[in-house]
């Protein structure tokens, strides 16, 4: 990243995103990324009938809390954070919301960067620049409200603490103060390999996280304290810490292709408890290729038999 005297950070936050996207607005930004984006699938039918499906899903959005009452709730604004189709259908709006306004800013804008409901934004313009920027965001849909903090030369933005020194980003991995460290226990009941395992991931994310190796080291030693109060022992830690070095930070970083497996281009369907979906799978062959090779595979694999539930061991 380029960086001048001018460059400052800033974070926002979405709130409340998914129970505050208003139907009509949400199906309206779904509509305009089918048109804009996919335009590889020229069948009008075939986008009218994703848009028949979210509207489904959106108005049939239903939530059982029994401690409340024995009837289940409807949402009815919004969407709920549980489906599957909320995640996406969250992003598409939030890209509605932002696609213009941040292209018109792009001469403002080192980086501008967001998670679901949460983003980051080096600015390199001017402060009235930004209030216009911000200000324009929170117009185009009035249901929608972004949180944005000051420009700043610091920033914490998910996991990590940012700093702008002396024309660079310094970077490390940021841990909130009420973080208890409950790291998987020593005694606990999980295959062996998980330990080493899930370690070495620790690891590889305080390499990934800190801009340089004076701020991975403490970042090493503060994991390797809260391990051993966790039940670890010292050889264990020092064998499995000695597996990972700085120099392996240049791998991790490089970007990685992976090969489609043939697994990979199936459709898999679980409904253990659904009410006859044994009987449907032996009488019928899903192919839903037929519909659009290009989105769905011609394989189904149907899963029918889910994991146990741990009562079922216990």
């Amino acid at each position: 990243m380029q960086t001048g005297s001018n460059l400052r950070v800033t974070t926002f936050d979405v709130t409340a995103l998914y129970p505050s996207i208003d139907l009509e607005r949400g199906l309206n930004s779904l509509r305009w990324f089918l048109q804009t984006f996919c335009v590889e699938y020229q069948d009008k039918t075939f986008k009218d009938l994703i848009m028949v499906f979210a509207r489904f899903v959106l108005t049939n959005c239903f939530i059982s809390c029994p401690e409340v009452s024995e009837n289940p709730f409807l949402q009815l604004i919004g969407t709920a954070m549980g489906t599957t189709f909320a995640v996406v259908y969250a992003n598409i709006h939030m890209i509605f919301i932002e696609w213009n306004i941040v292209y018109s800013f792009k001469q403002c804008i080192q980086l501008y960067n967001r998670f679901l409901d949460d983003g980051i934004c080096f600015w390199i313009g001017s402060d009235d620049e930004f209030k216009a920027f911000s200000q324009a965001l929170g117009t185009v849909d009035p249901s929608i409200r972004m949180i944005w903090t000051k420009l700043t030369l610091r920033a914490i933005y998910l996991d990590l603490s940012l700093e702008i020194s002396q024309n660079t980003v310094q970077y490390e991995v940021y841990s909130k103060p009420g973080n208890s460290f409950a790291f998987l226990p020593m005694g606990s009941f999980h295959v062996r390999k998980t330990f080493p395992e899930f370690i070495k991931t620790c690891l590889y994310r305080g390499l990934t996280h800190s801009s340089d190796y004076h701020r991975w080291v403490p970042y090493c030693q503060l994991l390797y304290t809260k391990l051993r109060r966790r039940g670890y022992g010292d050889s264990f830690l020092n064998a499995v810490f000695a597996k990972v070095t700085w120099g392996d930070r240049l791998r991790l970083l490089s970007p990685v292709q992976k090969q489609a497996r043939e697994f990979d281009l199936r459709c898999v369907w679980s409904c253990a408890n659904a009410v006859g979906i044994r009987e449907l799978f032996a009488s019928c062959d899903l192919n839903l290729a037929v519909i659009d090779n290009k989105l769905f595979p011609a394989k189904i694999n149907k899963v029918v038999k889910g994991a146990k539930r741990l009562s079922a061991y216990m």
